[in-house]
């Protein structure tokens, strides 16, 4: 009984159309869910992806400066100290004949 009256077959029909329709509806709605979902994980594998490779470019950046310095001082130490310190030595000691 609805509301004091006997359930007829028509309004039992109806509602049950209701009812299917309603849940044809959540499903649906869950398969865009499924979807999405499915997309998000995509999208989520593939921003780690680009922050792993944004990591080894990073310290791939800092290793080839650390070589370049590296260099500098060797370049430094091997050649240009041992020049200036042989002309310094010198000018002083043409100045003190002089």
């Amino acid at each position: 009984m609805t509301n004091g009256s006997p359930v007829t077959r028509d309004l039992f029909d109806a509602t049950q159309r209701e009812n299917d329709r309603r849940l044809g509806n959540a499903e649906h709605e869950l398969e865009g869910l499924r979807g999405a979902e499915q997309e998000h994980e995509a999208l989520s594998a593939r921003i780690t992806a680009l922050e792993s490779a944004g990591k080894s470019e990073a310290g791939a950046e800092a290793s080839r400066r650390e070589r370049t310095w590296a260099l500098v001082m060797i370049f430094i130490g091997s050649l240009v100290l041992p020049l200036l310190t042989t002309a310094v030595i010198a000018f002083l000691h043409l100045k003190s004949y002089h």
